[in-house]
């Protein structure tokens, strides 16, 4: 059965139990998708479920598809137990199995699958009941080309190139601990085989024991993917791919302070450049968006001064950036702990977290009297306030690579502001001290302000607002939802009128069923079109594309006569873009709400028609996969008696002609299965109502 809003599950439950066959038509399959081509015997007498056959039931895990459509990859595994990863064609009958394998990642020219074999579930449960160290786990590396798989024991992580198909960085786990003989120095990065030195400063002399230092790394192996050779680098603690995968960046840390700090390597060269060594942590490394501009963190062992580091490609050395003494940085502030540095998408600004710097602690403490003062004038309540007691809040600023000019963007007594990667000139900033006591019986609310990142000004732009604020993505208009007028409004950022959106549309934009002692909550929004030339709204039924500037509006669906409620699924669209292309075909989800039955419609373009309709059927639909690349489209659907199994389809246009992929529970067969039933019936203040 489908799913059904939440006021039905108050109403009624009614459990029609039936020993009826098992759904028809529906082939057996092994090993995840196999089709046998045999007629089954007859069927034993089922049996009924008991509370220990629950952990029979397997689930389905991380599916993807590969860009070029080919394969698709995903993980069978129990609630506790050994799993298996399985990658199948799409197009042949060809399908490969690894057992306790998991955490699949694809490599974008679609040639290899990269995974984490871990050890059987009864050994590490045993090691776990013991109080033992975690066992290792394993490397897989399987080339789809040949259908080979290598395996390499003791992995501690492994990361590939969002964009880099050629090379894999794995790291090792650390060996155990062994006792050293201070007579004898451990062996220089010449002398281990096949590790390439890291530069860093002289070796100990001999006789001597290095210093002791902070953690200790382990072996980094760069492997080529496409040729099977690797290089090894000693004592790392954190590595970084540029998004490209033509840089990596490599934190040491050994027992040696000399020889510890930051490089960038090229894979395939063996020239390192150096962007810091000596005794110092680092940590918060972070690349740009083109991979040729670095950030690190840098806080020397000895001072304990956390500063932010800024390298681009071609320079010599790194720069200091932000520290507590840079222009712009209050007095008294730093930059907050643990935080780090981040690249706006533009590359040519950087976000940075700073706090003020915590008291120092008295040399003779006394001991404090445990004593909970409260007060009915408090703004929070006492539990909230011991929650929040010993939270060190961080406010971020805006650094132009450019100007050097800093602008602190919130504080104490500023509103609170979240700069997104894609921000450009605008950001709202939000504000809810004013209304904290009130939320002890209320909603929360906010003043919202709109924040110049050129200039760092504020402007007071919504009062006591409790529907939220965004901005559009081209940052043209602040949209929020007017819980007292129940519409959306809608404001140019550089000024003007305020536009009712919901003026020029004929039905309620709220939830006519929500019954919560609160303002009802909007249908919601589907997203802006490109430019943000206008924006698409739900009703209950459809979705209605109105102007910003004029309030103007058109439904886009249909559903109202029929009892259809279309929302929009941003299957196949770009994740990079959030803006809605207005001469692309879009797939539109429905559910019937008379039947329930969900399925999908297909919009050939904002600008063209009326959707049309792919499939309706008695089945929960999941959320359709697209290959990036290709057409080819992988889901699930379920109801009452049907395991929401993997379908494959060659293309979202062709949504029914999809074959089933999985039987990830083929033991549901041998069990005595209920039934579900909707139905409709009259209350005592006749209301019709429906129930499952």
């Amino acid at each position: 059965m489908n799913r059904l809003p939440h006021y039905l599950s108050l109403v009624l439950g009614v459990a029609l139990l039936s020993g009826a066959k098992a759904q028809e038509g529906l082939p057996a399959r092994v090993n995840g998708g196999a089709t046998l081509g045999v007629t089954q015997p007859a069927v034993a007498a089922k049996k009924p479920l008991q509370h220990y056959d629950y952990e029979l039931w397997k689930s389905i895990q991380l599916p993807q598809l590969t860009r070029d459509g080919k394969w698709v990859v995903y993980t069978i595994a129990p609630t506790e137990g050994d799993g298996t990863l399985f990658v199948r064609s799409t197009s042949s009958a060809t399908e490969y199995t690894v057992p306790r394998g998991r955490g699949a990642q694809l490599t974008p020219d679609g040639r290899s699958v990269v995974f984490t074999i871990a050890r059987p579930f009864a050994e590490s449960e045993k090691a776990r009941k013991e109080k033992k160290p975690t066992l290792p786990s394993a490397l897989g590396i399987l080339d789809l080309t040949t259908g080979k798989t290598e395996t390499i024991e003791k992995v501690r992580s492994f990361r590939l190139a969002a964009e880099g198909s050629r090379w894999l960085a794995y790291q090792l786990e650390r060996p155990a601990p062994t006792p050293t003989t201070p007579a004898t120095p451990p062996p220089s990065d010449q002398q281990r085989t096949g590790r390439r030195p890291l530069p860093g400063g002289a070796q100990p002399p001999t006789g001597a024991t290095p210093a002791p230092g902070g953690p200790v790394g382990a072996d980094l192996v760069l492997r080529d993917l496409t040729t099977g050779q690797s290089t090894t680098l000693s004592d790392v603690t954190d590595y970084s791919w540029t998004k490209s995968g033509s840089r990596l960046a490599v934190v040491v840390d050994s027992k040696d302070d000399t020889k510890d700090g930051l490089f960038v390597r090229e894979p395939g060269k063996d020239s390192l450049v150096v962007l810091s060594t000596g005794a110092a942590d680092i940590r918060g490394v972070a690349w740009d968006e083109a991979g040729e501009q670095l950030l690190f963190v840098r806080t020397p062992k000895a001072t304990k001064e956390a500063a932010l580091w800024h390298w681009k490609v071609g320079q010599e050395k790194a720069t200091e950036l932000v520290t507590a003494k840079t222009a712009g940085v209050p007095a008294g502030w730093q930059l907050a702990e643990g935080s780090g540095g981040r690249f706006l998408k533009d590359g040519q600004r950087v976000v940075v977290s700073l706090a003020p710097k915590p008291a120092p602690k008295p040399k003779d403490p006394v001991e404090p009297i445990n004593v909970d003062v409260w007060s009915s004038g408090d703004p929070l309540l006492q539990t909230m306030q011991k929650l929040r007691a010993n939270a060190r809040p961080s406010y971020p600023a805006l650094l132009s690579l450019k100007s050097g000019k800093l602008l602190v963007l919130a504080g104490p007594e500023k509103p609170t502001v979240a700069v997104s990667d894609t921000a450009k000139r605008w950001v709202l900033g939000r504000d809810d001290k004013p209304y904290q006591q009130l939320t002890s019986w209320d909603q929360s609310y906010d003043d919202v302000y709109l924040v110049d990142l050129e200039k760092g000004s504020q402007k007071k732009l919504l009062t006591k607002q409790g529907g939220g604020a965004t901005l559009s993505p081209k940052e043209r208009y602040v949209l929020w939802w007017d819980q007292a007028q129940r519409t959306w409004l809608c404001q140019p950022v550089e000024g003007g009128k305020v536009v009712n959106l919901g003026a020029k549309i004929p039905h309620p934009l709220w939830n006519e069923s929500d019954d919560h002692p609160a303002p009802p909550p909007p249908y919601g929004v589907a997203g802006w079109t490109e430019g943000d030339r206008s924006l698409l709204i739900y009703d209950q039924y459809d979705l209605w594309e109105v102007s910003p500037e004029s309030g103007e509006a058109r439904a886009v669906t249909a559903g109202r006569k029929a009892e259809l409620t279309f929302r929009l699924q941003r299957v196949g669209l770009d994740p990079e873009t959030p803006e809605l292309p207005t001469e692309k075909p879009l797939l539109l989800s429905a559910t019937e709400q008379n039947t329930k039955a969900e399925g999908f419609w297909w919009l050939s373009s904002l600008k063209e028609g009326r959707p049309t309709k792919l499939v309706l059927d008695s089945y929960s639909f999941g959320t359709p996969l697209k290959a990036r690349d290709a057409d080819t489209v992988v889901f699930t659907k379920e109801r009452f008696d049907q395991f929401p199994d993997l379908w494959l389809a060659p293309s979202l246009a062709k949504l029914p002609q999809a074959t089933r992929l999985t039987d990830a529970n083929p033991q549901q067969k041998d069990f005595v299965w209920g039934k579900s039933e909707l139905i409709t019936y009259t209350t005592a203040d006749v209301q019709k109502l429906q129930a499952v």
